[in-house]
């Protein structure tokens, strides 16, 4: 097995491959790519390898267009149709994992704020509440993209503590059991974008008092974006319409024990300038 991750796929791998604005100009950049991408694939073969476990969660899109649109991946369909197309076929599982609307949201914002995006007004939190757009269709747009490949769902909160258990189901191999998991991407908490805006020159009163993490949606909204995800799990519970399987697992009594450490390395990704490159 051979893994290609961040490290990977954003020094040049899939560059070219989705466009980073419509129109022209971009066809023989993703000529390009699908040829660098394939060359890989067939490079690996050659070394003996029998699957390739491409991990980057910016092929689905990012965190900044999902708050852009206010909607979650709207672009997943184009996008992976163009993954498709350069792999050549040759996906045949997608593991998707999905978070509830209301902590995914939250935990969103707080990070794009760390990035130095504005705090959202009062209107793009509504407009976010209220989007229509689930998990469910994510799922949806994404089966169309890539018919015929396995989509398995995994529900963020039975696998954030177990990364081994999360390989284990993605490639369906039995993964090797390690200690000491560093929590990855964790966003910010309070105190700490309130010195982040304060050092950027802005209000840090904008951000409520108290410590821990940040909820910048009322009751209502908290509770509206609550039972959307209740109606997607309900919804992959039942079987999808044949388009997806939702795999869960009992967390073992150390759940949400991750390490937090003080260099995290998904935020060395960014500090790099990795996810800019994708768009």
């Amino acid at each position: 097995m051979a893994f290609w991750g961040p490290r990977r796929t954003r020094k040049g791998l899939f560059s070219g491959l989705i466009p980073y604005k419509p129109g022209g100009g971009w066809k023989g950049a993703q000529c390009r790519a699908e040829g660098r991408i394939q060359l890989n694939i067939e490079r690996a073969r050659i070394a003996g390898i029998q699957t390739v476990l491409v991990s980057d969660e910016n092929m689905i899109g990012s965190v900044r267009a999902n708050m852009r649109t206010a909607e979650l991946y709207p672009a997943i369909g184009e996008r992976m149709s163009r993954y498709a197309q350069a792999f050549n076929g040759k996906i045949t599982r997608i593991a998707l994992g999905i978070r509830a609307q209301d902590r995914y949201w939250s935990s969103a914002i707080a990070y794009g704020v760390a990035r130095g995006h504005p705090v959202p007004r009062k209107r793009k939190l509504e407009s976010i509440a209220t989007n229509t757009r689930s998990w469910r269709d994510v799922v949806t747009d994404l089966n169309c993209a890539v018919p015929g490949a396995e989509i398995c769902v995994l529900p963020y909160e039975s696998y954030y503590a177990n990364p081994q258990t999360l390989l284990s189901k993605t490639c369906k191999i039995v993964a090797p059991v390690q200690g000491g998991h560093e929590w990855l991407n964790r966003a910010p908490d309070l105190p700490k974008l309130r010195c982040m805006l304060e050092e950027r020159g802005e209000d840090p009163a904008q951000l409520p008092k108290g410590d821990g993490h940040w909820q910048p949606f009322s009751d209502t909204q908290i509770a509206t974006m609550q039972e959307k995800f209740a109606d997607d799990l309900f919804w992959l519970a039942a079987g999808a319409g044949g388009l997806a399987t939702m795999t869960e697992e009992a967390m073992p009594g150390g759940r949400g024990k991750a390490h937090r450490t003080g260099d995290i390395r998904g935020q060395r990704y960014d500090e790099e300038g990795y996810l800019d490159k994708t768009g």
